[in-house]
């Protein structure tokens, strides 16, 4: 880049490999409750507690789950109240050290499509 300077380039590069950790996408349309499980390592340089956005489907009632539940680590993190909205929406999460696990359950027949992102938001540029 002409004319950038290290610190720009440091800073440009801190946040395109820590701000995001890891996405996740689950798909279901069954006629018995489901679930998917995700095992994941804590990213290096990521704070215990990051930020969790669930994308749920298109905000339709073709491609949104209305009764799923979502927990990290054990922890409910959303559930159908939740879901109910047919929205996206961000919880504020705790990773633990090393192995990490990420659990999705639909309730029987819910079909549609969830994308869970986490986010680095402890992000802090280098000076």
């Amino acid at each position: 880049m002409p004319g950038a300077t290290t610190n720009l380039i440091n800073c440009l590069t801190a946040a395109t490999t820590s701000l995001f950790a890891r996405d996740f996408v689950y798909v279901e349309g069954t006629a018995t409750p489901s679930g998917v499980v995700y095992r994941f390592q804590k990213p290096a340089g990521f704070g215990s507690v990051v930020r969790m956005t669930i994308y749920n489907g298109s905000g339709t009632a073709i491609t949104s789950f209305a009764d799923a539940a979502v927990r990290l680590n054990g922890v409910l993190v959303a559930d159908h109240v939740d879901f109910s909205g047919r929205t996206a929406f961000d919880r504020d999460v705790v990773l633990v050290e090393g192995e990490n696990e990420l659990r999705i359950d639909a309730a029987p027949g819910e079909w549609g499509a969830l994308v869970v992102v986490l986010a680095n938001d402890a992000f802090a540029p280098p000076n």
